[in-house]
């Protein structure tokens, strides 16, 4: 059994001086590095158990590099699942673009990761505004410009250039976002991870792409119907892929709702009727002023769709 013992801790001092010269050559990716440096206790581990299982248990040196192993992975998760649930306050991105008096059409591009997002309305159409709360490890970069027809087109990207970020840097952002009234708005946001609150009550709502992956959706509808013919040709998608959607309609609208989920949704039978399991209409869809069409795709999640006055 010494041979197997003997190419253990061989095969451990190599590794430590592989690390060792790495890190002189500055290759090694700095989150490793920090997490390594926070998990050199279990070194004094693994020699301690090497040590009390020698010539007690069989093949005593990988059974110590395994316990190592999974301690070193357990406090690692641990530690990030814990800094990644907690929103971070160490990045402020202040967002502030001035809409133009002829800009009748603004498009909204949002790519968020493990961020919690809030739409709401600004009191004057005249700008765009907003912030970015978050950890370090999150690069947000953002652009708004406007063409002589008469659109406005703002774009917004989250991303984490660092793959393996510093155990301190991690954390979950927040993004605030306050839209202008009186001015056309066509959204699309492709989320990863968080919950999303869009209060467009009194917007202008043409119409809003909603992809998330992970997180619940609280959404308030305005009492607006869209004009753009595109529109009626491509309604809204919204789809919350392991999460739940509430829809607030205002009483005055008229919703044709196609429902993709695995659960019947929660609505009043008094004002929706539901069709064959798959589209869930108002009753006066056929007589109301104001007309909206969405399709909506919550595998796992309950939808819910109230009226609000």
């Amino acid at each position: 059994m010494q041979p197997r013992k003997n190419f253990i801790g061989a095969l451990v001092f190599v590794a430590l001086a592989l690390l060792l010269v790495l890190r002189a050559l500055g290759v090694f990716p700095t989150g490793l590095d920090d997490l390594l440096s926070r998990a050199s206790g279990a070194l004094v581990v693994l020699i301690g158990l090497a040590l009390l299982l020698r010539n007690r248990v069989p093949f005593s040196g990988v059974i110590a590099v395994i316990i190592s192993l999974v301690l070193v992975g357990g406090v690692a998760a641990v530690a990030f699942v814990t800094r990644s649930g907690q929103i971070s306050q160490d990045q402020r991105v202040p967002i502030a673009e001035s809409i133009g008096t002829d800009v009748s059409l603004l498009q909204i591009t949002l790519e968020t990761l493990d961020t919690d997002l809030e739409i709401t309305l600004a009191e004057s159409r005249g700008s765009l505004s907003g912030e970015f709360l978050g950890s370090l490890q999150s690069q947000v970069d953002f652009d708004y410009v406007e063409d002589d027809a008469g659109r406005g087109t703002f774009i917004l990207r989250e991303t984490k250039p660092e793959p393996f970020p510093l155990l301190s840097e991690v954390g979950r952002g927040r993004l605030r976002l306050v839209v202008p009234p009186e001015v056309a708005i066509d959204m699309t946001v492709i989320a990863n991870a968080g919950d999303a609150t869009f209060n467009l009550s009194g917007a202008s709502l043409e119409r809003l792409n909603l992809d998330l992956q992970t997180g619940n959706v609280l959404l308030t509808m305005p009492e607006y119907e869209p004009r753009s013919p595109i529109v009626q040709e491509q309604p809204g998608t919204l789809t919350i892929r392991n999460g739940a959607l509430t829809l607030f309609i205002p009483e005055a609208v008229a919703a044709r709702l196609e429902i993709e989920s695995a659960q019947e949704p929660d609505f009043d039978p008094t004002v929706y009727e539901y069709i064959r399991g798959v589209l869930l209409e108002n009753r006066r869809f056929t007589s109301a002023e104001i007309l909206i069409r969405y399709t909506l795709i919550v595998p796992r999640g309950l939808i819910t769709v109230e009226t609000v006055p």
